[in-house]
């Protein structure tokens, strides 16, 4: 079995046997980051698009406005700028 694409790479797994075999790993995508800090969003998995569809919504994004977008700490400072610009 060789790789299919350069997404995989490769390990080599002892058997139970005693004989090594070779197994292409995939690798994982990289996490979610935060559309106006950059870091790292926590609470999201880390999976390929196509297998979000079979998860439920409320493990796919954290459960707050802006959830999944921004950041706990962008999300506050956006939302007290949205306040004060909607007090004035």
């Amino acid at each position: 079995m060789r790789p299919q694409s350069v997404h995989e790479r490769k390990i080599f797994v002892k058997t139970p046997g005693g004989i090594t075999k070779v197994v292409y790993k995939r690798s994982k995508p990289n996490l979610a980051r935060c559309s106006d800090t950059g870091e790292k969003l926590k609470g999201i998995p880390r999976i390929k698009s196509f297998k979000l569809k079979s998860i439920v919504k409320s493990k796919k994004r954290v459960n707050r406005k802006y959830g999944g977008q921004l950041s706990s700490n962008a999300s506050r400072r956006r939302i007290i700028e949205l306040t004060r610009q909607w007090l004035k």
